[in-house]
């Protein structure tokens, strides 16, 4: 129950409408929601002579202060259109990669900056910053599931993917993406359509759904006494447990993508496709409507 009470809070909060178009509003959207989802795991998270409120605080301006680093880089990735130039995705991966470690770090109820990951496709890296410093790497599970998915019967863009730091695919495969749609993003993997695969507003529109799906890396430490119960267990398992960084925001995600699908009018009535498609157009009729 105390499960099922968490995940609706975090729907509630989370869902964002259509007329959320102005910039000052995404600030706010990033920042509250790193915020928010933070202060809950903090709670979660919290230790025993803590108390509830003091420690909910704490985990909010920690996650907040991520948040403003997270919305920092999604305004980064817009330099990636207006400059013709996707090695922008570096800096701002960086940047994203520094703003969902702080509120990962609040949300389990950590130090700011006591652990520090960095995201390679399904690839993830930790450096541990507390006492002695540590490297660790882990997969994430499902999106080294979608990405698998992602590369069947599509090519590789090996140079793109270099200069950009994300894995991208693409396609002439009408099965792979829908017939009017340009690209999509399968969690840490883009499929972009060949014809489009030098249109870097498309690129960008992708990208910014892979950082969506970092967005809600403040769900994972919810779990964190469940995975390090699992963690303990012996067994045929134990030796593969210690790699895998069980990325339930996956679930989150598409779960909130599909209701805010529910009564959607237009494609971009939908507050997922909108932010992606704010940070990569230059429409000002859209982002003013």
């Amino acid at each position: 129950m105390k499960l099922i009470y968490i995940t609706l809070l975090t729907i509630l909060i989370s869902i964002n409408s259509y007329s959320q178009s102005s910039e000052f509003e995404l600030g706010i959207y990033n920042v509250g929601l790193g915020g928010i989802g933070s202060g809950i795991g903090a709670m979660i998270n919290k230790k025993p002579n803590e108390k509830l409120i003091t420690v909910f605080c704490k985990g909010f301006l920690k996650g907040a202060l991520g948040g403003t680093f997270v919305y920092g880089s999604k305004k980064l990735v817009q330099n990636i259109y207006k400059e013709n130039k996707i090695e922008y995705n570096w800096p701002a991966k960086i940047l994203n990669s520094l703003g969902t470690s702080m509120i990962e770090n609040a949300s389990s109820n950590r130090t700011l900056l006591e652990q520090i990951h960095f995201n390679l496709g399904f690839n993830r890296f930790e450096f541990y910053t507390k006492d002695k410093f540590k490297v660790k790497y882990k997969i994430m599970p499902g999106a080294l599931a979608l990405t698998v998915f992602c590369a069947i019967n599509n090519k590789p863009e090996w140079g793109l993917m270099l200069r950009s730091g994300e894995v991208i695919f693409s396609t002439n495969d009408d099965m792979n993406l829908n017939k009017n749609s340009n690209g999509r993003a399968l969690v840490t993997s883009v499929i972009i359509r060949e014809s489009k695969i030098n249109d870097l507003s498309v690129i960008a529109h992708e990208f910014i759904h892979i950082y969506q799906y970092h967005d809600y890396n403040f769900v994972n430490p919810y779990f964190n006494d469940l995975v390090n119960k699992y963690d303990t267990n012996e067994g045929i398992l134990k030796p593969r447990s210690s790699i895998l960084y069980w990325d339930f925001n996956l679930i989150v995600l598409a779960g909130l993508y599909q209701i805010e699908n529910i009564n959607r009018s237009t494609y971009f009535d939908n507050f997922f496709e909108h932010e992606a498609e704010f940070y990569s157009a230059d429409d000002v009729l859209f982002k003013s409507n």
